[in-house]
């Protein structure tokens, strides 16, 4: 009987240690597979960074002829400016807009105007949604349109624009 209960705690103290091994090894499993979800999420994020920061950047080639950014603000208003230069920014209302829009893709015909959409901190979806409208009706087609974050200078912009 004595020998029955040493085996059995012996089994009990080898199946508990072999199952603190099995847990440690999960554990650091897991490290390792968080490490590596946000060592890839750093670089996805430098990678969008590096982008924002090319595409605003005023001196880098266009393809096409003629760029114009709309920014929607947080407050619904929307802004717009042309050639990666922000320091121009105006306000416009959806229908002027709309109406720069037209005259836009009578002039830059066969896909020479890109839009670039950017939405501010706290912007509404149902403004992102109402400007698209406006984009189908003056006819810019999927792919002349692109949805982006702001760059810091962009930001700078809006900020003086809304204190105007």
């Amino acid at each position: 009987m004595n020998k029955l209960v040493t085996g059995i705690l012996i089994g009990v103290l080898i199946t508990g240690t072999a199952c603190y091994f099995y847990i440690k090894y999960l554990d650091q499993q897991r490290e390792d597979n968080l490490a590596e979800i946000v060592a890839l999420l750093k670089q996805r994020q430098a990678m969008e960074d590096k982008a924002i920061e090319t595409i605003n950047n005023p001196k880098a080639l266009l393809i096409v002829k003629s760029a114009i950014s709309i920014i929607v603000d947080a407050n619904g208003q929307y802004y717009y400016f042309r050639e990666n230069d922000c320091t121009g920014m105006k306000q416009a209302a959806l229908a002027e807009l709309s109406e720069l829009l037209a005259e836009e893709t009578k002039t830059n015909s066969n896909g020479q105007l890109m839009i670039l959409i950017k939405t501010a901190p706290g912007s509404s979806p149902g403004n992102s949604i109402s400007l698209l409208d406006i984009l189908v009706k003056a006819g810019i087609k999927p792919g002349q349109f692109a949805e982006m974050g702001m760059s810091e200078k962009e930001k700078e912009c809006l900020r003086n624009s809304t204190k105007k």
